[in-house]
């Protein structure tokens, strides 16, 4: 047991410092703040829906060709007050499984799972599709907070999809402010 827990005590300053690699990317037109290996790059695509215009904001980091994951993406729309909010519990449903559906398809894809998930009490979802042959996977969560819709998603080989990096860049995503249900914002806590 004592050589169990010596082996894990030297280990760690190892893990650390594969993490301690990476960096902190904060938006604050985006109102985020995530982990990447490398500085991401930002663009915007317009979106002419029958809701009206609207601006979606990429935001992404493409590594080599040869590394575990290729693509490391936040994206986000804001929809018109009062056409889309995350109370909206039966449209979020289908707005969700819209957007995995369209993913799924936008790669050929088959889908491997989709489950409900959250994020500080706003509705979400987190699923995998499989593509290229079942040659490359993208793992992807979605967040509908208040009225902007956040996709967060990292695409690599299907056989290192289950590498810890996927799970680092996909937990460290946090809102720089909160917004409270009565239209108030506060400040995130720095852990």
């Amino acid at each position: 047991m004592h050589k169990l827990l010596l082996f894990f005590c030297l280990l760690h300053p190892f893990i650390s410092v594969a993490q301690d690699d990476w960096m902190t990317f904060d938006s604050e037109i985006g109102n985020f703040s995530i982990l990447v290996p490398d500085s991401m790059t930002q663009t915007t695509k317009d979106l002419d829906l029958a809701i009206g215009k609207l601006k979606y904001q990429i935001y992404h980091y493409q590594g080599p060709d040869t590394s575990e994951n290729w693509l490391y993406q936040v994206s986000y729309v804001d929809y018109p007050a009062g056409t889309v909010h995350s109370d909206s519990i039966e449209f979020l449903e289908m707005l969700f499984d819209e957007n995995v559906k369209s993913s799924t398809k936008s790669v050929y894809g088959k889908l491997a799972y989709q489950t409900d998930d959250n994020y500080q009490n706003y509705p979400g979802q987190i699923f995998k599709v499989h593509f290229a042959d079942n040659q490359a996977a993208i793992k992807t969560r979605l967040y509908m907070v208040e009225n902007r819709f956040y996709t967060i998603s990292v695409t690599g080989p299907r056989g290192l999809s289950l590498n810890p990096k996927v799970e680092q860049f996909l937990n460290s995503f946090n809102l720089l402010e909160i917004p409270e249900r009565e239209g108030k914002k506060k400040k995130r806590r720095k852990s």
